[in-house]
């Protein structure tokens, strides 16, 4: 495959936010500050909000032969999702209802949602 159509096939994919990314995000949106404003804030913080937060992660694109491991990766035909263990202990699930789901979300699944996850263990 050529390096035009690898990019195209990129950039049609499902990405997925890693989930501390996305809960940040959902609190940010549902909880933020209060519309009442007590003369104990602060004029900064009126004006300006809260500290503003921030958040990072690490795609699994970044990790040293990362594209080979999911190049010899065994999918089994009938494969919905996957368990993540660290050290024997259960970390994490995902399933999803159908084998072609899986694959079509397979690769962004494992760079994306788990990729600092493979970076740190």
């Amino acid at each position: 495959m050529d390096d035009e159509a690898y990019r195209r096939r990129i950039l049609n994919r499902l990405r997925f936010l890693p989930l501390h990314l996305a809960m940040e995000g959902f609190l940010g949106m549902f909880f933020s500050v209060p519309a009442i404003a007590w003369k104990e804030y602060s004029q900064k913080a009126l004006s300006s909000g809260f500290n503003p937060r921030w958040e990072s992660s690490y795609s699994g694109k970044f990790i040293s032969g990362f594209e080979e491991a999911l190049r010899v990766f065994e999918i089994h035909p009938q494969q919905v999702g996957v368990l993540v263990f660290i050290a024997e202990a259960f970390a994490s699930a995902f399933i999803v209802p159908h084998p072609q789901d899986y694959r079509a979300l397979h690769t962004s699944l494992l760079e994306d949602f788990y990729g600092e996850l493979i970076y740190q263990y």
